[in-house]
């Protein structure tokens, strides 16, 4: 089981990290920014679940389970179940974000990797309950995004990766705040969904028992 599980967890970075480079490659021309590419939610949130599963699958090749690397993995079902929901229910028929969303992207992005790392998190949870307010550090990422997309959008020429974000749509500030605040209420309560999942999830028949081999550290 931890070969199985240190196999598919690097093979899932592998992935991410060939979908991200390869549409740099393929898109690479008049009319592709690399800036507006790296600025998409769904990008940056695919990468650091990219990133998380390289850190999980070295550390359990090595003999160790990290219950910070747990902890992670929360974070990333956070980010990129948002990430689908948002983008099925208010994203999908938008043409400039399909401009960033070739067909591989598209398919990885929204759908493959988030399916893994759902399915991961269930079958293999952490060892340790993830408690309040540990799960409230989840947050900041989202918040910084947030952030940072608000102030770059008058550097950028007035662009912003989502409608629901853009102040300067017929809506206006209030659209752009109201579209926030929706966002980030489904992404509180998504959190504290998932956290609240660790105390029963570990419970489960197949999830009894670590990847065999492993030594639980915090």
């Amino acid at each position: 089981m931890r070969t199985f599980v240190t196999l598919y967890r690097g093979l899932t970075a592998l992935l991410v990290f060939a979908v991200f480079f390869g549409t740099i490659a393929a898109e690479w021309g008049p009319g592709f920014s690399l800036a507006n590419y790296v600025s998409f939610f769904t990008v940056q949130s695919n990468v650091i679940a990219g990133l998380v599963f390289a850190a999980s699958a070295w550390a359990i090749g090595k003999g160790h389970r990290s219950g910070r690397l747990d902890a992670w993995r929360g974070a990333v079902v956070v980010y990129l179940v948002t990430t689908v929901t948002v983008y099925q229910a208010l994203l999908v028929d938008i043409a400039e974000v399909a401009a960033y969303s070739p067909p591989f992207l598209d398919f990885a992005f929204h759908r493959l990797v988030p399916a893994i790392v759902v399915l991961d998190w269930i079958l293999f949870p952490p060892a340790h309950a993830v408690r309040f307010p540990q799960w409230l550090w989840w947050l900041v990422f989202p918040a910084a995004y947030l952030a940072y997309t608000l102030a770059r959008g008058p550097l950028a020429g007035d662009w912003y990766p989502y409608p629901f974000l853009d102040p300067t749509g017929g809506a206006g500030w209030p659209g752009a705040l109201a579209g926030a605040t929706g966002v980030a209420l489904f992404i509180i309560v998504l959190s504290a969904l998932v956290a609240w999942s660790t105390r029963w999830l570990g419970h489960l028949w197949w999830a009894s028992h670590p990847p065999s081999g492993t030594l639980d550290v915090r």
